[in-house]
């Protein structure tokens, strides 16, 4: 693995600036949070776990990259599989918190067990209530079959709880009407509704079996829209193109074309 793949890569020179003279352990029953610099309260939260097509990673990586975020924290679990992540020559816990003066981006490189994600979730939860967060934004891909037919995936937002939703949407956000929500996401915010804590979970249509930086590109639009953060995704975009292109010219060299793949997961969201 190497900084050659472009936006699913973080840039971890800013480790050797970080000062690990200030180390605080957050510890939970399943879960240990290390945080390598105080972080404030009233930060507003980004949930970007690894999930269908990555957008959730990406989402998270690309804010990181483009606001010059700083490694703030690492969790470590035995609720993850027994690996490290090496960058810069260095082995990490794969799980990380990043801050800025207004954002803090939780992401990791490995996805959690769908059997731990209540058990990871929840102390995670704790953590970001002690962080006093002010609001969290939970960024997730869901499969679309059409996808590559789709030059600019939609994403659509879920609120956890019915004035948020109603604000979401006066401010010209879609909601999803129905559908299922599952994940580290769901946990937080079901939980989150019960701490008084908005949140919100963006979803937007993705490749099942493919990286999709366009996807993290339609759902970081609405995250800018909700939050007043501007990003620019034109990377992104670029990146987008260029895999449509290449899965467009395999789809017309083996003649599947726009055919389902066997076991294809249904798409449960409208």
């Amino acid at each position: 693995m190497n900084g050659k793949s472009g936006y699913i890569f973080i840039n971890f020179r800013l480790l050797n600036n970080v000062k690990l003279s200030y180390q605080v352990d957050y510890s939970y029953e399943n879960l240990i949070i290390t945080e390598l610099e105080h972080i404030p309260p009233n930060l507003i939260a980004v949930e970007g776990f690894p999930d269908v097509g990555l957008v959730g990673t990406i989402s998270a990586t690309f804010l990181v990259e483009q606001l010059k975020m700083r490694p703030a924290a690492f969790i470590r679990t035995e609720l993850l599989p027994p690996v490290q992540s090496v960058k810069m020559g260095v082995a990490i816990p794969p799980a990380k918190i990043f801050v800025s003066d207004k954002l803090l981006v939780m992401t990791s490189d490995i996805p959690v067990p769908p059997q731990a994600t209540y058990d990871f979730a929840m102390p995670l939860l704790e953590w970001l209530k002690q962080k006093r967060i002010s609001l969290l934004v939970s960024i997730n891909g869901f499969p679309y079959e059409g996808r590559l037919d789709v030059t600019e995936p939609k994403t659509l937002a879920i609120a956890n709880n019915p004035d948020y939703a109603d604000a979401l949407q006066k401010a010209g956000v879609e909601l999803l009407e129905e559908g299922i929500l599952a994940g580290i996401g769901s946990v937080l915010l079901s939980e989150l509704a019960r701490a008084g804590i908005n949140a919100v979970s963006l979803v937007a249509q993705s490749f099942p079996n493919y990286p999709d930086p366009g996807a993290a590109a339609s759902a970081l639009k609405v995250f800018s829209k909700i939050t007043g953060i501007q990003i620019d995704t034109k990377p992104l975009l670029e990146k987008a193109n260029e895999l449509r292109l290449n899965l467009l010219e395999l789809a017309e060299r083996t003649k599947v074309g726009r055919a389902p793949t066997a076991g294809a997961q249904p798409t449960i969201y409208r």
